[in-house]
């Protein structure tokens, strides 16, 4: 990440931080070896981390039926590769809900809206498809804000 990058996350985490409270949980040891095994120079583990308990609580069964999305970086099931994502599709949406499975396919998504777009913008994008043009929505840097004030205290 930029300076620039930096200090804009800074700032805008600051700034969101007496609004924003993220419940850190209690996670067990394999969980965290699940997301050292997947970070990567763009994503670190502690943002693969910070994704899923803002996604999910960090709860590999959860499901949103609205998208739908699974699992605990709460992948959109959509059926296509249109990141070329690898191992995509899964053959069932079970699959999603394996943690191994759900973060290393979070982790190549979060890594390609990083790469494409820059850190702030590609975390916004994780969540919010829509932001990748144009203006980004409150409930969008509402998200960031959640996002990366919790990476900021798993480190």
């Amino acid at each position: 990440m930029s300076n620039i990058g930096i200090i804009t996350s800074i700032g805008v985490a600051l700034s969101l931080l007496n609004s924003v409270t993220v419940k850190i949980p209690t996670v067990k040891l394999p969980l965290i070896g699940v997301y050292q095994k997947y970070a990567t120079e763009d994503v670190p583990w502690q943002l693969l981390r910070a994704v899923a308990i803002v996604e999910s609580g960090e709860d590999y069964l959860a499901f949103n039926p609205n998208d739908p999305s699974y699992g605990l970086m709460q992948i959109l099931w959509t059926g296509s590769n249109k990141l070329n994502v690898e191992g995509w599709p899964p053959p069932d949406t079970t699959t999603l809900y394996l943690p191994d499975y759900n973060v290393k396919i979070g982790s190549q998504i979060l890594s390609w809206n990083i790469k494409k777009y820059g850190w702030v913008r590609g975390i916004i994008i994780y969540n919010n498809w829509s932001a990748r043009k144009g203006k980004i929505p409150l409930t969008s840097w509402q998200y960031y804000g959640k996002v990366f004030t919790t990476y900021l205290r798993l480190l």
